[in-house]
């Protein structure tokens, strides 16, 4: 694959399995841009439209449970729990003040039978998504993804705060490719990061908002963030840190704010709350006693705690890999710390795998190329100013054993 501008030597995730097996990209780069169907192109943008209209809500209900509405004591412990004790008032205060604020940036993992596995915001893999452009003979003048950020910034300064340094290759290379264009986004590591450096007036990306509460440098941002100093991306909330939002939509407290349409973003969701729970023909404390082809579920951590969060770590197929033991251990762990309000939900398994040559692409050749692969659409989206939604890109994500996140056995292209 030729590349259309200077590349640095690797963009790769920084890990070992990444390195060894693809030093470039860290996974597998697809030979050419996939093209959407007029029904994929059409739901990938209600995605984001909806998506923005749900922000929306659930940012509301987050500050009506903050500010003691008695309906939503459990959203308020949720979305309060990962953070830690002395600095839950704080973290409060913080949170309703955000009550007028949306993600400007945001990222829905779009599986193949158009419903969403999750909302990130940002979200990783906007370095990817302008490299592949670059890697497709899309010019960084062309770009979409700098394109976002020129409109955005608007010759604002503004920071992507590196407090995770295994992604520094792709973000760099994000920085670089803006900087060459008149764009001045800097990527800097927490030791380079000052919050209170003046010249700095967008923060594009900062740390998860437990992590942000419980720092010096964090806590001085949010100071200056409160006195309309600086702004952040996303806004300082932990809804856009968690998958609470996927609860919202199908919780009995809350469902009712919500259209049919924006209920269908994703299948139904339950938060896991007792033994006794329904869920389907079952309960939730039996799951573990039934046939692993009618417990065809995905339990997920929906909060914000390190580690957990991140990449899939606690993210579990229940009907697959996991014994009648695990299972209920998995569950057991889910409401022990359920009581705590770190929540777990539940969510209907979906299967929409494809082939290459579903997709168009028979000639690519790989000794796995002729199985199924689960397919998922990584769509990019950006908030504007007067509220509507634009589209800023797309990666296609095909991989043929099921997992959450992109790995370096990954097939990976642009679709548009």
């Amino acid at each position: 694959m030729s590349l259309g501008v200077q590349m640095p030597a690797s963009i790769a995730y920084a890990s070992r399995r990444a390195s060894e097996v693809d030093p470039k990209w860290g996974f597998k780069p697809l030979p050419k841009i996939y093209t959407l169907t007029n029904s994929e192109r059409d739901r990938i943008h209600e995605v984001g439209v909806i998506s923005a209209s749900v922000f929306k809500k659930t940012r509301d209900l987050v500050v009506s449970a903050l500010r003691g509405d008695p309906a939503l004591a459990w959203l308020a412990k949720a979305v309060l729990a990962s953070v830690q004790p002395e600095f839950r008032s704080f973290a409060s205060e913080v949170m309703i003040a955000s009550e007028s604020c949306l993600p400007k940036n945001f990222r829905s993992d779009l599986l193949g039978d158009g419903t969403i596995a999750e909302l990130q915001c940002p979200g990783s893999g906007w370095g990817y998504l302008i490299a592949l452009e670059n890697a497709y003979g899309i010019s960084p003048e062309n770009s979409q993804v700098s394109g976002t950020y020129r409109s955005w910034l608007r010759g604002r300064r503004g920071v992507w705060w590196l407090y995770n340094e295994s992604m520094a290759r792709s973000i760099q290379h994000l920085s670089n490719t803006c900087k060459g264009l008149g764009i001045k986004l800097d990527a800097l590591t927490t030791d380079e990061f000052d919050p209170n450096d003046s010249s700095m007036e967008v923060v594009v990306k900062r740390p998860p908002f437990p992590e942000l509460v419980a720092s010096e440098k964090g806590r001085a941002l949010l100071r200056r963030w409160l006195e309309g100093r600086v702004e952040i991306d996303p806004p300082p909330n932990m809804l856009f840190d968690s998958k609470l939002l996927m609860i919202l939509l199908h919780h009995p407290t809350t469902r009712r704010h919500f259209t049919d349409d924006e209920r269908g973003l994703c299948h139904p969701v339950t938060l896991v709350e007792s033994m006794d729970q329904l869920i389907g023909e079952t309960t939730i404390g039996n799951l573990h006693a039934i046939d692993p082809s009618k417990r065809r579920l995905v339990l997920k951590y929906a909060g914000a705690r390190y580690w957990e969060r991140f990449g899939g770590h606690a993210v579990h197929a229940l009907h697959k890999d996991c014994k009648r033991a695990e299972v209920m251990e998995l569950i057991t762990k889910a409401l022990r710390q359920g009581e705590e309000g770190e929540a777990w939900l539940l969510m209907p398994f979906v299967d929409s795998r494809r082939t290459f040559a579903d997709l168009g692409m028979p000639e690519v050749s790989d000794k796995e190329t002729s199985r199924p692969h689960y397919l998922l659409w990584r769509s990019a989206y950006q908030i504007c100013d007067n509220g509507g939604v634009e589209h800023v890109g797309t990666v296609i994500n095909l991989r043929h054993t099921w997992k959450v996140h992109g790995s370096s056995d990954t097939f990976c292209g642009i679709a548009m």
